[in-house]
């Protein structure tokens, strides 16, 4: 027995590639502290190192922060690619994973595609989610446009106080809440993935749990460890409470395009 192990993607030249036009950016971790704030680190440069320059994002910092709000919507749009980013905070808030930006300034990285001169928001580390919780406290009901306990997150803030972001932001919050954040969604993924390693799991002589603590965590929380609501019960909660507070907000305009006669 070997164990189970996860898969994951390095995030390095080879990712850029294979996800953006242009993999010659600088590509930055950001695994603590990075609030995007004025003065904040924090950010690691992965690539172009020999160069080390660091500009692009301190050029970035200044205009989240430092702009006027009559020319911030404007101005922002030229350095971030916004819609991306504000469906990571819808799907992030749904998902409960209190491990990321918004909460801790923590868990991403930023990449500055040279192909279009913007900023991309690359979340990583999801295993504080769907119902587990060391930190936040109310993950399952949860303001979803105040959802961080902490304060001075600029790239969500700044970003909701524009109400055609806010408007957007909601728009995503409630499509995913019409099919792909639901139960009826998720739950044959669960049970599959479940039925998969279960047998597998529960051989592990170090593994520490009972068979019923692995059951018994998709429904309801356990009385150990961090599992505040089991995932199934997670997704159902969460999932009433978005929609009961999602604000009213009308079909809006994403992008035109004008066909030749």
């Amino acid at each position: 027995f070997r164990g189970l192990f996860a898969n994951s993607e390095d995030l390095d030249k080879a990712f850029l590639n294979a996800h953006f036009k242009n993999n010659d950016g600088n590509l930055y971790k950001c695994p603590g502290g990075a609030s995007m704030q004025n003065g904040a680190g924090g950010y690691e440069l992965q690539t172009n190192k020999d160069a080390s320059d660091y500009s692009d994002i301190l050029d970035f910092i200044n205009v989240l922060n430092n702009t006027p709000e009559a020319t911030f919507k404007n101005e922002i749009e030229k350095v971030l690619n916004i819609d991306e980013i504000l469906m990571y905070v819808a799907c992030n808030v749904l998902l409960g994973a209190w491990d990321d930006y918004w909460v801790l300034a923590k868990n991403y990285y930023f990449y500055h595609d040279l192909s279009t001169d913007l900023f991309n928001y690359i979340p990583h580390d999801f295993d504080g989610s769907l119902g587990t919780d060391w930190y936040h406290g109310n993950i399952a009901h949860g303001n979803v446009y105040d959802w961080s306990p902490n304060s001075g997150r600029p790239m969500v803030e700044n970003l909701l106080a524009v109400p055609e972001y806010r408007d957007r932001y909601t728009h995503y919050l409630m499509m995913l809440c019409m099919f792909p954040f639901s139960l009826e969604a998720m739950e044959p993924e669960i049970d599959r993935t479940a039925d998969m390693i279960r047998n597998i799991l529960i051989s592990d002589p170090y593994w520490g749990w009972q068979t019923s603590d692995f059951d018994d965590a998709f429904d309801h929380s356990i009385p150990r460890g961090n599992v505040k609501f089991g995932m199934k019960e997670y997704i159902e909660l969460r999932q009433n409470s978005a929609l009961e507070q999602l604000e009213p907000v009308g079909p809006f305009i994403k992008e035109l395009k004008r066909e030749p006669l």
